[in-house]
C-alpha cells in the first residue's frame, strides 16, 4: 500500500491510494468504504505529516529496546498525525556490560525491525545511533523541537534516573 501524489491545474494535489495492483482515488472527505476506513483514514494523515515540518503540539514517544511493542506504554494511545518515535541505538548502553554478541545482535535486529513496522503503519521514527542516550536525545530535540517527550516507565533504575534528569515524562509501565 502506498500514497502517490500528482499536481492538479488548480495547484492542489490529487491523492492515489495504491492497494496492491488497485488504484483508488481518495480525498479524505471521499475515502474507501468498509472495514478498512480507519486505516486508510490513519495513513493519510501520516502521509500529511510526512510532506510537510510538524505543527505545535506533536510530542516525541521514546522507545527503549525492551520496549517493543505498539500496544504497550506511551505508544499505546499514539497516532502518526500527532506522534514521533525515537529509538536509541547506544554504543556507552552496549559497553556498559559484557552482553553476548548474539543478544546484542537481536535488540539492535529487533529495534530496527519495530521501526520498520512503525513506518508502515504512518509513524515518522527517528533512529539514532549515538554515544549515549543523552547525546541522543539533545540531538532528538534540538533537530526536531517536539512539544514534549514521553517514555513508559524502563525496568532499570538506571533509565529511570537518565529520564528523569533529561526532562522526559514518565509513563507508567503495563508490561
Amino acid at each position: 500500500m502506498c500514497i502517490d501524489s500528482v499536481p492538479r491545474s488548480d495547484g492542489a494535489l490529487k491523492r492515489t491510494l495504491m492497494v496492491g495492483s488497485e488504484c483508488v482515488i481518495a480525498d479524505p472527505a471521499r475515502l474507501v468504504c468498509g472495514r478498512r476506513r480507519r486505516e486508510h483514514e490513519l495513513l493519510f494523515a501520516s502521509w500529511e505529516v510526512r510532506g510537510r515540518p510538524y505543527a505545535a503540539g506533536v510530542h516525541t514517544v521514546w522507545v527503549f529496546g525492551d520496549q517493543l511493542n505498539r500496544r504497550l506504554g506511551a505508544l499505546r494511545h499514539a497516532t502518526p498525525a500527532s506522534t514521533r518515535v525515537l529509538l536509541v541505538e547506544s554504543r556507552a548502553k552496549l559497553c556498559s556490560k559484557s552482553w553476548h554478541e548474539q543478544r546484542a545482535h537481536l535488540v539492535i535486529a529487533s529495534m530496527r525491525r519495530f521501526a520498520a513496522e512503525l513506518r508502515a503503519e504512518g509513524f515518522v521514527v527517528d533512529e539514532r545511533r549515538a554515544a549515549s542516550f543523552s547525546e541522543a536525545l539533545r540531538a532528538h530535540r534540538a533537530e526536531h523541537s517536539p512539544s514534549s517527550v514521553l517514555a513508559m516507565e524502563p525496568a532499570s533504575w538506571d533509565a529511570l534516573a537518565l529520564l528523569r534528569r533529561e526532562g522526559v515524562e514518565v509513563v507508567a509501565s503495563d508490561q
